[in-house]
């Protein structure tokens, strides 16, 4: 039904833009397209209703299996021991895939860990730039030189203007205990 509309939409758009052809061609045209839209919408109506009437009747089954579902989330965020602000993430990540693959009428497909990936790291009260910079137990960035700004050579800007980032993994504050080492 939705071709068909397409194409009543595109033959009428040709008609339109041909002034030599004749009126009752392009009315009749529209005729067809106002009653092929009203045919559509009644029967997405009706979707909609049998939708609604199917939801309602089977409501404490639905309430049921997405009760388990989360159980088994909680179940499977314990195993994995992440830290929370990356369980939060990984929770956040799988919600979007679920939603997008109910929408799109797929199933979920688990990814393999190819050993990459992302961490994340929330502040709670924030950090301050002069304590990214400073000499904070969670973060460090060092400082660009000040060459990586003004030097003329764009190789020169663009080698110096790389900078190190570390970040606290384990429970100690002493990263010279982590072993991280920027080279």
């Amino acid at each position: 039904m939705r071709e068909n509309l397409e194409e009543l939409r595109s033959r009428l758009a040709t008609l339109s833009a041909d002034r030599n052809s004749p009126k009752a061609e392009r009315h009749q045209v529209r005729a067809q397209l106002k009653a092929a839209t009203l045919e559509v919408r009644t029967l997405l109506d009706e979707v909609k209703r049998v939708r609604k009437a199917n939801a309602e009747a089977n409501r404490a089954f639905l309430r049921e299996l997405n009760a388990d579902r989360l159980r088994r989330i909680r179940q499977a965020q314990v195993q994995a021991r992440l830290y929370w602000c990356n369980q939060t993430e990984v929770l956040r990540n799988y919600e979007i895939a679920r939603r997008r693959t109910m929408r799109e009428g797929r199933r979920l497909k688990p990814r393999p860990w190819n050993g990459t990936g992302t961490v994340c790291v929330y502040f709670q009260k924030g950090l301050s730039v002069s304590g990214v910079f400073g000499e904070n137990g969670r973060l460090q960035i060092d400082p660009v030189p000040e060459d990586a700004w003004k030097s003329p050579s764009r190789s020169v800007r663009r080698r110096l203007a790389r900078t190190c980032l570390r970040m606290r993994i384990a429970a100690n504050a002493d990263f010279r205990l982590c072993g991280w080492n920027c080279q």
